[in-house]
């Protein structure tokens, strides 16, 4: 039970602080051609270069080298740091397809949700339901 309430926890903190470092670096570099934007593109992109195993060793290895106990302070950044570039990313390519200044996010949004529903009522359609099953 411990180890269950450790890991929510973990993955709660994990969630919120990714999302809220993920999502505003997303809208910020989309929004910019400039030089800076795209070095923060391949700076939020490169922890997925290592893979996430490697890094969680080599995380382990520096936390202990500058006196950070294991912790769920430390897991928390171990995995913010892994999942980020997958905030980031999505977040990013939902913004680069809004090209029309007339068009806002939330339309967009509202579009993928609409054609999300039309595709599961068409998927759920008795025959279609058979074929796809």
């Amino acid at each position: 039970q411990f180890a269950a309430g450790n890991s929510l926890q973990v993955a709660f903190v994990t969630t919120l602080v990714t999302v809220l470092l993920g999502v505003p670096a997303a809208l910020a570099v989309t929004r910019s051609a400039s030089a800076r934007a795209k070095f923060l593109d391949s700076l939020f992109m490169s922890p997925l270069v290592l893979p996430a195993l490697s890094f969680g060793l080599a995380a382990l290895m520096f936390f202990s080298l500058i006196g950070l106990p294991v912790s769920p302070l430390a897991l928390v950044i171990g995995h913010v740091i892994v999942c980020v570039p997958f905030v980031f990313r999505t977040t990013a390519a939902s913004m680069s397809r809004s090209v029309l200044p007339d068009r806002s996010i939330m339309s967009d949004a509202v579009e993928d949700l609409i054609a999300a529903t039309w595709v599961r009522s068409i998927a759920e359609f008795p025959p279609v339901r058979t074929h796809f099953n």
